[in-house]
């Protein structure tokens, strides 16, 4: 496998953000055409199912891909990676079975005929789904990031040309949602199959019980982290929709939604690209963790903060051209969820400090307690307050967990390496244009238009690379003088 330097990181940042082009596009469609098709009560049903299923992913898949991230560089090293296959098959078919059973019991007890059609479609969308990432998550170790993304990108650009055919040439309802992906999940998993080691009857007999334990316990404080972590960011859905109805619950998540993948695809983009490179590294070479933690930083920080700058300064523009009427009226949630995300995505970096150093419990442990902070506000507030405050109280959970990773681990990634030095600097740029924004706002715009909006963010980026083009061309070049 080709070593992970800075270049090697800038060329799979590259590859993912061409892959990520498709996603970005299906999002800037979707949310417009379909927030002004169905109603916010219809997303309010789809918006429960699509988190029950969420959260039994979490319980049944999430751990096994958390697994293959963590142990299959090690098994692959020792020429073990037909006996890590078994015990992958035997732990993904039971998972397959439990869904299974799962759905027709909840399909068996709903009335609602859209909602059991979101529940079968539904299950078919996570199963076929999870399979996927699980296969597809070797390409991405092996650092294949060209095939991982156009693989993954005509899945999904296909995948929804054959929603809009669903609902406006066949007449389907909100569950063509989770229909149109299953189908071509389905299509497109076939052949991640056939290339796969994944057994196709996979035998108790021949499975090793070392690894199976050894498994588990990782991945079970992987799974329970991340259903915490499922209901940190979805319980207030379901606050809202006890207090406020299907309808609030519909436009919250929506706008909820769109602000989240705004980031969080770009946040993923990040994240991919460097992985590899930290997995390798701080697997093979732990004593030098926090320089390598702190070079990640820097790729996280200069990319992402802009980002989320913009996203905020020009919030109800994005509200204006992506949400429908109904939806439109939270638009200043948008900004607020981000941040909850820009938090979020910091705090991986300390997380993956605790994971490596076997520190596993203490990670539950602060996902479980932020939980409930959020969790006990949604109760209090989201009453009194209305729903909106659901969103305040997500952020406020980040920051808090972000900063008991932070010190738990007892990371420098934020002052080491110049970190500190970079923070300030982008922190005065980003200053700077708010107040040209502020000045034009008051001086020039009567009120600003979409256009105007469009062309001020662009000359805000421009300006914010030509500042910062040395910075990049130094990352790029610079991370071999890290230790190895």
């Amino acid at each position: 496998m080709e070593s992970y330097s800075s270049k090697r990181i800038s060329k799979d940042l590259l590859w993912y953000m061409a892959g990520s082009l498709v996603p970005i596009i299906t999002l800037l469609f979707r949310s417009p055409i379909y927030t002004r098709v169905f109603s916010p009560e219809e997303y309010g049903k789809y918006t429960l199912v699509y988190l029950v299923f969420t959260y039994l992913s979490a319980v049944i898949f999430e751990w096994i891909r958390v697994v293959v991230w963590r142990y299959y560089l090690k098994y692959e090293k020792r020429g073990l990676l037909l006996r890590f296959w078994r015990s992958i098959s035997l732990m993904i078919y039971t998972s397959i079975v439990i869904v299974i059973v799962s759905t027709l019991i909840w399909w068996w007890n709903t009335e609602d005929v859209v909602t059991q059609k979101l529940i079968l479609f539904g299950a078919w969308h996570t199963i076929t789904l999870e399979l996927y990432i699980c296969l597809l998550i070797v390409y991405r170790i092996k650092g294949k990031s060209s095939f991982y993304n156009i693989y993954n990108s005509f899945r999904i650009g296909i995948s929804f040309i054959f929603l809009l055919w669903l609902t406006f040439i066949r007449d389907f309802g909100i569950e063509a949602f989770f229909l149109s992906s299953a189908i071509f999940n389905t299509i497109f998993l076939l052949p991640l199959i056939w290339k796969s080691s994944l057994q196709y009857i996979p035998s108790v007999k021949w499975v090793n019980v070392n690894d199976l334990k050894r498994f588990f316990n990782y991945g079970l404080s992987g799974g329970i982290t991340t259903l915490i972590t499922f209901f940190l960011v979805s319980g207030d859905r379901w606050v809202i929709n006890h207090f406020w109805g299907l309808g609030k619950t519909g436009i919250y998540n929506q706008v909820f939604a769109l602000a989240q993948m705004s980031i969080v695809n770009v946040i993923t983009i990040v994240q991919a690209s460097l992985n590899p490179y930290l997995f390798t590294n701080l697997e093979k070479k732990g004593a030098f963790m926090d320089h390598y933690l702190a070079a990640g930083f820097k790729w996280f920080v200069i990319i992402i903060t802009p980002l989320v700058f913009y996203i905020t300064l020009f919030s109800f523009s994005i509200g204006m051209i992506l949400l429908g009427p109904d939806f439109r009226v939270a638009w200043h949630l948008i900004p607020i969820v981000a941040w909850a995300f820009y938090f979020d995505g910091a705090a991986n970096f300390s997380s993956l400090k605790l994971r490596f150093s076997n520190r596993l419990k203490l990670i539950v442990g602060v996902v479980a307690a932020v939980t409930v902070i959020n969790f006990s506000l949604n109760i209090l507030l989201v009453p009194l307050v209305g729903y909106n405050i659901a969103a305040l109280t997500t952020l406020i959970s980040y920051i808090i967990m972000f900063m008991w990773y932070y010190f738990s681990a007892r990371s420098n990634f934020i002052t080491n390496g110049g970190n500190g030095k970079l923070i300030l600097k982008i922190t005065a740029v980003l200053l700077s244009q708010l107040i040209i924004h502020l000045l034009l706002d008051l001086f020039i715009y009567e009120s600003i238009e979409i256009w105007q909006a469009i062309v001020e963010g662009l000359i805000f980026a421009s300006l914010y690379f030509i500042v910062f083009k040395k910075t990049f061309k130094n990352m790029i070049n610079g991370l071999e003088n890290y230790k190895k």
